[in-house]
């Protein structure tokens, strides 16, 4: 396969509608409804929303419909444009709450006004720490949220300052999050009699802390009263020609990495012979290591990794990727045609792999959509009022039950088996049993990973990652 299949249209959220109230903190987040298939609202003030003014514009020229910000995160969405200071502004917003299928935001709307006009709403509030405790009222940027979710201490080199990833990572995590919380909301509220709705407040800080779990594990710091430390850059190298690769060369792979550095006439600053010495630990062969990729160019070393079947990468400037054959070989990249800028703009495949469309829908143009939309989520919410008044769910014909959708059940009845290893898969599988899914862990006893344990013991039942990770779930070996 050269490329990605296309998903049969509409995809799997077609039909459900998202009202996107977000600012930069969250609005990734809607952007994947979209990719998957929802009808993504954003409800804009007159003259566009923060997005559309932020900083850098296509071309350096400033303009509502020239942010790169808007123009890919609100790619496939629809635009309202709605003056909510006027009587007739503001009903037509509680008009869209009411017909919404889902609102994502980071307003922090009244959640018992939000259920009294739609309680079946899937109602997502992205906060900077979340809407109880001693800082729910804190506001942050993205810088503050790295910090204090502990991503900026883990980035950076051992012996320098923490550093802020690129990006707005903690606006990327918090989106995620308020996608995938969306969905499963969903998926629990049309698999329950009486479709009942719920709210769910999301901390954009604990988001950020969830992805220090492998360098940052709590549990170092109330077993051993050690605070991890961080692990830096030693495996990162510059080669001859100024390329930069990763490389792990275990020290199973050392013989045929020093056999192919002699062949290669590398030219290192210390003993080649050393790296075949019995109990080198890493530290020590790290420079010997470090001397022989300095001394071959990239494409060789490369090469190199391939054939010795070692550990490593490209690291890759935005030139690398833009020309790297491997994600042409993918279809990595697309053209998005936007007619009213007379370009076409060139776009990443969505997260969502295989589930978005091939080419998504281009940014809309403030309030594009406004007389189209709200007529359309106007006769929605009359249908849907029309169903309540009948005493009948619109989708099943069920008796509606009332109450509020519990999250921890909304994957009651649905069965996972887990032959993940390390911590992506078994991370991703451990939210599913989080909300109710039986996970059934597949697991081959002598192929343990590597784990952090309490003192005196090396049980992989007591592992921290073990026990951080499988939290809920069956276990076959």
């Amino acid at each position: 396969m050269t490329g990605p299949r296309p998903r049969a249209e509409p995809g799997p959220l077609a039909g459900v509608r998202v009202l996107d109230l977000t600012d930069e903190s969250a609005v990734a987040g809607p952007r994947l409804l979209a990719d998957l298939g929802a009808d993504v609202v954003r409800a804009e003030p007159p003259g566009g929303d923060g997005v559309r003014r932020r900083a850098p514009f296509l071309g350096g020229s400033p303009g509502a419909e020239r942010s790169l910000g808007h123009l890919y995160h609100n790619a496939g969405k629809r635009s309202v444009v709605l003056d909510r200071a006027s009587p007739e502004g503001r009903a037509a917003f509680w008009g869209l709450v009411a017909a919404a299928d889902v609102i994502v935001e980071t307003e922090r709307l009244d959640p018992a006004e939000v259920i009294a006009r739609n309680p079946a709403a899937v109602h997502v509030t992205v906060s900077p720490f979340g809407l109880d405790g001693p800082r729910a009222g804190w506001r942050a940027t993205d810088l503050i949220l790295v910090a204090a979710g502990g991503l900026a201490f883990v980035s950076g080199d051992p012996a320098g300052p923490p550093v802020r990833p690129g990006a707005d990572q903690a606006g990327q995590l918090a989106g995620l999050a308020a996608a995938a919380a969306a969905a499963i909301a969903l998926a629990g509220r049309d698999r329950a009699p009486g479709r009942p709705g719920v709210h769910i407040d999301l901390s954009a800080q604990e988001v950020v802390a969830t992805t220090v779990v492998q360098t940052a594990n709590p549990s170092r710091w109330a077993w051993q009263g050690q605070v991890p430390r961080r692990p830096g850059l030693g495996q990162v190298y510059q080669c001859a020609d100024g390329g930069w690769v990763t490389l792990t060369v275990r020290p199973a792979r050392r013989e045929r990495f020093a056999r192919w550095a002699e062949r290669a006439g590398a030219r290192p600053g210390a003993d080649l012979r050393l790296l075949l010495e019995p109990g080198l630990d890493a530290a020590a062969a790290e420079p010997i290591i470090r001397s022989v990729v300095a001394a071959v160019p990239r494409g060789e070393m490369l090469a190199a990794i391939r054939d010795l079947d070692l550990m490593g990468l490209p690291v890759s400037t935005l030139a690398d990727l833009r020309d790297w054959d491997h994600l042409h070989a993918i279809a990595e990249f697309i053209d998005v045609p936007h007619e009213t800028l007379g370009t076409a703009l060139r776009f990443p495949r969505s997260p969502v792999g295989e589930l978005a469309a091939v080419r998504p829908k281009r940014a809309p143009r403030l309030g594009e959509h406004t007389e189209a939309v709200l007529a359309e989520w106007a006769r929605s919410a009359r249908g849907r009022d029309q169903d309540r008044a009948g005493g009948r769910d619109r989708a099943g014909g069920q008796d509606r039950a009332g109450g509020r959708l519990e999250l921890a059940t909304a994957l009651a009845g649905i069965r996972v088996v887990d032959f993940c290893w390390m911590l992506a898969g078994p991370l991703g599988t451990r939210l599913l049993s989080d909300f109710g899914a039986e996970v059934i862990r597949v697991e081959a006893g002598p192929r343990a990973y590597p784990d952090v344990f309490p003192p005196g013991t090396d049980d992989p039942s007591t592992g921290a990652f073990h026990n951080t990770l499988n939290t809920q779930k069956r276990s076959v070996t």
